[in-house]
């Protein structure tokens, strides 16, 4: 992974009173008790005499996931278990989905790998199916695979760039 999952969450009653009273919260390895039971921690800080409401006011290494003043915590630990799990994957599948199922699904059900192009995934592809077995190395060479990635990705694959590679998705 290329960056640590955290957020910060800022006591609300400390906001509004002018004071910035909050906290950098680690996500990783952590479930939904475990970030409020550090929430509640913050709070415990205020000098509000009723600090019980927080937002989530910042956020780094989560990507494209959707992650509001108020996410709940237990959809943030579920991003975080997204993210740990499928790392990259992850990230390239939350810059065109929205909504952790369909993220989980495609990287669980939809990645077909990483590639430093798609002339070289269109090729592996084509290897795959059995369709070069066969094909002399004379023809081989005039097959223009940018073009069968630009025709795939059209319709049943989606491509996204991300750090320089090509993340591949089924569509269907």
């Amino acid at each position: 992974m290329t960056q640590d999952l955290n957020i910060y969450v800022a006591s609300l009653s400390d906001y509004n009173a002018g004071r910035l009273v909050g906290a950098w919260i680690e996500c990783e390895g952590k479930d939904e008790e475990d970030l409020h039971a550090e929430i509640t921690a913050m709070l415990a800080t205020s000098k509000e005499p009723i600090a019980e409401e927080w937002a989530i006011h910042d956020h780094e290494g989560f990507g494209s996931l959707d992650i509001g003043e108020y996410t709940p915590m237990s959809e943030v630990a579920e991003m975080c278990e997204l993210v740990e799990e499928h790392e990259d994957v992850a990230m390239a599948a939350a810059s065109w989905l929205i909504g952790l199922d369909e993220i989980r699904e495609a990287c669980e059900d939809k990645y077909h790998g990483c590639f430093d192009s798609l002339e070289n995934w269109a090729y592996d592809l084509c290897q795959d199916m059995g369709y070069m077995d066969e094909l002399p190395s004379l023809i081989e060479c005039h097959i223009d695979f940018e073009s069968i990635a630009r025709n795939l990705t059209m319709s049943d694959y989606h491509a996204v760039r991300m750090d320089g590679n090509y993340y591949i998705f089924s569509n269907c």
